[in-house]
Parts: structure tokens; sequence; C-alpha cells
């Protein structure tokens, strides 16, 4: 009687163990899946003002700079331009940002 008392909780410990690894994986699918969405949101997040990208490709044009911030000069453009492609990309954006090349209080609201 004790043998077979013994094998029904060995039974049970087996079968809550895989209840318990079931659970576990469920969880770790639901954290999986909360952080691609995190990371596709972030992807999605854009450091260019959508009042500076006025046609939307991604980069700011000279022009449209100077739409915003109306003190832009050439020099400065030339300054944020670190690559030299004629656009201002998010990075070279938010470089700018941060050095103080550009400031929020120079844009025209």
């Amino acid at each position: 009687m004790r043998a077979t008392a013994a094998r029904r909780d060995q039974a049970r410990f087996k079968w809550q163990h895989c209840q318990s690894l079931n659970n576990w994986g469920k969880l770790m699918k639901q954290v999986v899946f909360a952080a691609v969405v995190l990371s596709l949101a972030a992807t999605m997040a854009s450091a260019m003002p959508t009042d500076v990208d006025t046609n939307r490709d991604g980069f700011a044009s000279l022009t449209e700079l100077r739409a915003v911030y109306l003190d832009i000069t050439d020099e400065r453009f030339i300054e944020i331009d670190f690559d030299g492609d004629g656009l201002i990309n998010d990075e070279e954006m938010l470089i700018a940002i941060d050095a103080m090349l550009i400031s929020k209080a120079d844009a025209y609201v």
C-alpha cells in the first residue's frame, strides 16, 4: 500500500512539475513577445521631429531645417551634417541637439 501511495505522490509531483514548466514556457513567450513589441516601437520612433521632416523621408534638408530653426546658417548645417551627404539623419539630429548645435528654444513654433 505504501508503494502505491509513493508512486501516486511521485506521479503527482511529476505532473505538477510539468505544469510548472508549462506555465514558465507561457510566461517566457509573453516576455519575448513584449520585448519584440517594445523593440519595434523603439525602432519606429524617430529622432527627427515631424515638423522638421516635412516630406517624411527620414532626413532633414537645409530648407526643412530653416523652416523651423530660423537661425540655421550654411556653416551650422555643414557642422551638423557629419557624413556630408547634404541631409541630416536621426543620429546627426540627436548629436546636434545633445551638442546644443540646435536648440528647441531657437525653433519657430
